[in-house]
């Protein structure tokens, strides 16, 4: 292998749209990604914090769903350059998302390959991130396989993708790379504790890396009703037209994740397993996964209003949130509670998963009463 891939290095992360299991502090206007529930920063600039060790500026692309995000991202992050921004006119899930923002990046550097990276998760330490993403573009680039990073799980995580580990391909760095056998996608209580005590089963982390054109030779054989599209966005970059062909035809592409698109069933795609903690941070589960607790494993958090007060009393096992609102729990266990001026969101933790549901059948209700 070569070190030339460094040359070629770039970043695209998927920053997307707003996101319904953090309701309601997550919304249209400020999904979780902006929202400061961690170290003093958002989601997104831990993420850009990350890839940074790895890049300049220049080299980092953000894909986002509509306009209303960008000048949040500016000012988050004022050095990116304006132009590395990928506009989605519609969200169309990852599959598209990658696929577009592989199309920007192999305009500007054919030969690109590149660290893909959601804008919603914790990962500790970095420097086993850095490396894992350093051996993985590395192979990537000099190989026409697709890369995935592979999280030994903590538990029978059902809102998650699992990666079944194959046969040993190569080794770099000490880190060897494996054939997947296959992926799975979000299975059941029963199959996710089948596969944590396999020992040949990890969590998809969402962490890929893979040449630009290699990704899109992917959709042009497994997903042709994506990259049908896609080519006619192609045609156009760099000219006049380049805007209205992307409002013209990314909204005809259908809306698939990449794990139904391509992750299931290309037979190039390879994995290394990444030896960090990894969170999704996608539901108010995850949320008190990582935050810190008092003796009776009660998480509380005071979003942007240090001064409200939460009282618990004879409470256990629960995640408080308030934002603007004095709370009060008591003799109760096992549950997220979540207090804020736009709506009050209460469930046992481990129904987290369910909440986009239930928001969804409201923001449904508000509609029909034209709220």
């Amino acid at each position: 292998m070569t070190s030339d891939y460094k040359k070629h290095l770039y970043a695209l992360v998927l920053a997307g749209g707003p996101g319904k299991r953090l309701w309601p502090l997550s919304t249209e206007k400020t999904p979780k990604q902006f929202l400061r529930l961690f170290a003093g920063k958002t989601l997104f600039e831990l993420t850009i914090d990350r890839v940074r060790k790895l890049l300049p500026w220049k080299r980092i692309y953000v894909g986002i769903v509509g306009n209303k995000y960008k000048e949040i991202i500016l000012g988050l992050c004022p050095r990116l350059p304006p132009a590395n921004i990928i506009v989605e006119p519609e969200g169309r899930d990852s599959g598209p998302a990658h696929g577009l923002g592989a199309l920007y990046i192999r305009k500007k550097d054919p030969d690109a390959v590149i660290v893909n990276a959601a804008a919603d998760q914790i990962i500790d330490p970095e420097k086993n991130y850095l490396k894992a993403m350093s051996v993985a573009a590395e192979y990537a680039y000099g190989s026409k396989m697709l890369i995935a990073v592979g999280v030994v799980p903590s538990y029978a995580h059902t809102g998650v993708g699992y990666i079944h580990k194959g046969k040993k391909l190569s080794r770099i760095s000490k880190t060897d790379i494996f054939n997947i056998d296959n992926f799975t996608e979000k299975p059941r209580s029963r199959i996710a504790r089948d596969y944590i005590n396999s020992g040949k089963h990890f969590w998809n982390a969402n962490n890929y890396v893979w040449r630009a054109d290699v990704y899109l030779s992917a959709l042009r054989k497994h997903a042709k009703n994506i990259y049908k599209w896609l080519e006619l966005i192609d045609r156009a970059l760099g000219t006049n037209n380049e805007k209205t062909a992307l409002k013209k035809y990314f909204p005809k592409v259908p809306k698939i994740s990449i794990d139904y698109a391509i992750s299931e069933k290309a037979k190039n795609f390879a994995m290394i397993i990444g030896e960090y903690y990894w969170s999704d941070v996608s539901n108010w589960q995850e949320v008190w996964n990582n935050l810190e607790k008092d003796k009776a494993k009660n998480a509380v958090y005071s979003f942007t209003h240090p001064k409200n007060l939460t009282i618990l009393l004879s409470a256990k096992d629960n995640l408080v949130v308030s934002a603007g609102v004095d709370v009060v729990v008591t003799k109760v266990k096992g549950l997220v509670i979540v207090a804020s001026q736009k709506g009050v969101l209460i469930t046992k933790k481990e129904y987290s998963q369910d909440v986009k549901t239930a928001v969804s059948l409201l923001m449904d209700k508000k509609a029909t009463l034209g709220n």
